[in-house]
């Protein structure tokens, strides 16, 4: 709760109107067809603007999430697809250096984690998910509260790979080799 993130996306300070532009960007619309759902205060001073079925919510670091409320249809897409899918939208929003976690279908949907991967470390914390509609390949939800693209790690290891393996049981078998960090609470 006290690390620098907090601080940095405190001190971004966009005003309405660019944050009604990005939320009209993130959805591909003009900004005119936009509607203010609810505003407040406080932390990242958060604005929700809604078009239809959709909303697009946008903080003082950037877009935030975004949603439909639609219902998902049939599924039509295998979940190879959706993971194409949500990919190519992350890239298209200059979301990059990113690598799947996790990945579940719930309903017609495929609800999938990505986290920061940059100089061959995972960073599990700083992290977004994406749910593809597997009827017609949309995004239904995005939430990026949890991301930081300009996050800094000052990363020093204590092993390296050679040790960790060594550390290993005979029991077991490396399959993989990777390092992953993780931001304490206390930073």
């Amino acid at each position: 709760k006290y690390s620098s993130r907090e601080s940095a996306a405190e001190e971004s300070n966009l005003s309405e109107e660019e944050m009604l532009q990005m939320a009209a960007d993130f959805l591909g619309e003009d900004s005119a067809a936009l509607r203010l759902e609810y505003e407040y205060e406080g932390e990242g001073h958060k604005r929700c603007f809604s078009l239809g079925d959709s909303f697009v919510c946008v903080s003082g670091k950037g877009v935030d999430s975004m949603g439909q409320s639609r219902l998902v249809g049939e599924s039509k897409l295998s979940p190879e697809e959706a993971q194409k899918a949500a990919e190519d939208f992350l890239a298209s929003k200059d979301y990059v250096n990113l690598k799947l976690v996790s990945s579940r279908e719930s309903g017609n949907t495929l609800l999938m984690g990505f986290a920061e991967y940059s100089d061959d470390i995972l960073c599990l914390n700083n992290a977004l998910s994406i749910s593809i509609a597997m009827d017609d390949g949309s995004v239904h939800a995005f939430n990026a509260e949890n991301y930081y693209p300009d996050a800094e790690h000052d990363l020093q290891w204590n092993i390296d790979s050679a040790q960790a393996e060594e550390e290993l049981p005979s029991s077991l078998t490396l399959e993989e080799n990777r390092r992953v960090c993780i931001e304490s609470p206390g930073g």
